[in-house]
């Protein structure tokens, strides 16, 4: 029975105590209602008169949703000109990657990027070389009413990109030109980086007055002083990776009274004394037509080559090479080449000469050839 009891009371006490609480809440309404009651009825009923007050302009409750918004000016904002990426010896996919990169952290700094057709409708009004040197940059920003411009530039070398970026600020201020190394899988990263810092966060130049243009004509913008860019002139294209070694094979089809067919398979290898200016020294088998068969000797020549870029990334080039060599138990051999390459990538490019007249002095006759030749070259 106990037990029971006990259970009961336990049962019993959550409502004793809601019990309670409901008791105080009711009697502190029932003592505070006389004198809610006794403040309302003194206070003065609204007059009916009209004020000479202006009305408010905050619209009554009911009448929020048919409010009409009040036009808030909004906060100035800074402008950067991008100029394509200029790509040199590498895949133009990486240009448009590192552009886009570009546009990504400058949005991410605050400012709004003009670029495309709107900068190239700048570009034209200006006279725009490209790339451009940091003066015309600036002239490209003062015409397009930019706080910055921004340019940059990629190319391998060393088995990595290098990126280099520059900036220029309408209002003379640096850092320009910053450059750096990297990998395919780090290039976003360092790009990133490099455009932080040379292109500081807008504030600073939004405090500034903006820039009024001239009333003259775009190609008589004023020039930036040269002592702004100080230190700054533009950089020489990089030549890349010195060494290059190609694999050839070549059909020689003789012309005149002594028809013949030989056949070569080499290797050359190439070093660059500039960025279209290569020399190189050539190892091949020859495979030749002999007065009782054929027979087999070795091809030796040295050569220089000058190309001419038909693209402005430089992945389509047209050869021109002259090489001088000689052939055992025969004489010297001359011969001209011409024909076009491409660059698969920045290592890798193959390419043919279709036009290739070759003389070769055998004992005391010069015997002339037509050769055709198809050609694979690595970057070392």
């Amino acid at each position: 029975m106990r037990v029971e009891r006990n259970r009961a009371s336990g049962a019993l006490l959550p409502v004793v105590t809601f019990a309670i609480r409901l008791a105080l809440v009711s009697s502190v309404s029932v003592a505070l209602l006389p004198g809610v009651l006794r403040a309302q009825e003194s206070a003065p009923a609204e007059s009916p008169v009209a004020s000479d007050a202006p009305a408010s302009d905050v619209p009554e409750s009911g009448d929020m949703a048919s409010a009409e918004p009040v036009d808030v000016p909004a906060p100035p904002v800074a402008r950067a000109v991008l100029v394509s990426t200029q790509v040199i010896g590498v895949d133009p996919v990486v240009g448009r990657v590192v552009n886009e990169q570009l546009v990504r952290t400058a949005t991410e700094l605050g400012y709004q990027v003009v670029q495309g057709e709107e900068t190239a409708r700048f570009a034209q009004q200006v006279t725009l070389p490209y790339p451009p040197p940091p003066a015309d940059l600036w002239r490209l920003t003062y015409a397009s009413g930019s706080q910055r411009g921004v340019f940059a530039r990629v190319w391998a070398e060393g088995g990595n990109y290098v990126t280099e970026v520059l900036v220029a600020s309408l209002d003379g201020a640096g850092p320009f030109v910053q450059r750096g190394p990297s990998g395919a899988a780090d290039l976003l990263a360092v790009v990133h980086t490099l455009l932080t810092q040379t292109l500081p966060p807008p504030a600073a130049q939004m405090t500034a007055p903006a820039p009024t243009a001239p009333a003259v004509a775009p190609s008589a913008l004023p020039e930036l002083p040269a002592s702004t860019f100080e230190g700054q002139a533009e950089v020489e294209a990089p030549i890349g990776p010195r060494w290059n070694l190609a694999f050839q094979t070549e059909a020689a089809f003789g012309l005149g009274d002594n028809s013949f067919y030989n056949h070569l398979l080499g290797a050359r290898i190439d070093y660059k004394l500039s960025r279209d200016v290569l020399t190189g020294f050539y190892l091949g088998y020859a495979n030749l037509k002999g007065r009782s068969g054929r027979i087999g000797n070795a091809l030796l020549y040295a050569q220089i080559e000058d190309r001419v870029r038909v693209t402005r990334d430089g992945k389509v080039t047209v050869p021109l090479r002259l090489a001088l060599g000689y052939l055992p138990r025969n004489g010297p051999v001359l011969r001209l080449a011409s024909g076009v390459f491409y660059a698969v990538s920045p290592t890798l490019s193959i390419g043919v000469e279709a036009l290739a007249p070759t003389f070769w002095v055998i004992r005391d006759r010069v015997l002339f050839s037509m050769d055709f030749a198809a050609e694979l070259a690595l970057a070392l």
